[in-house]
């Protein structure tokens, strides 16, 4: 047992920001699980396989909030979260980076966010979750 970094090199969203109004922000991603990238191309090829992310069957996984709440200098964002075909809630720690005009006379927003311990969970139950069926 141990720990495996990860990142996902495709992926797509957006989100709505409202500092005076947490409740009214969403967020919405779109990750290609093809894109899972670790620095090992035979690790990188069993993780896509029908035994963990099962590509080929569900090449998405997604992220569409329900709910964001303020909590201290950072917000709970709750959302259902979908991988390996199976949604599940799950509430991501995000942190304001910055905010203000860019170059192009826009208004950017920068978050860092961070998944809560219990989503590793969620993720060994998707994957548990679809070898049973």
């Amino acid at each position: 047992s141990g720990w495996l970094y990860a990142s996902c090199n495709d992926c797509d969203g957006g989100f709505t920001f409202d500092e005076k109004d947490p409740a009214a922000d969403k967020v919405n991603v779109t990750i290609n699980t093809t894109s899972v990238f670790t620095n090992h191309a035979e690790r990188d090829k069993h993780l896509r396989s029908a035994e963990f992310l099962n590509v080929g069957k569900h090449p998405q996984a997604t992220f569409k909030s329900t709910s964001v709440k303020k909590e201290g200098e950072n917000l709970a964002v709750t959302g259902d979260f979908t991988l390996n075909g199976v949604t599940k809630p799950l509430t991501l720690q995000a942190k304001l980076l910055g905010q203000g005009k860019d170059p192009w006379g826009g208004y950017r927003a920068g978050f860092e966010a961070v998944v809560l311990p219990k989503c590793m969970i969620y993720v060994t139950t998707c994957i548990k979750s679809r070898r049973e069926r």
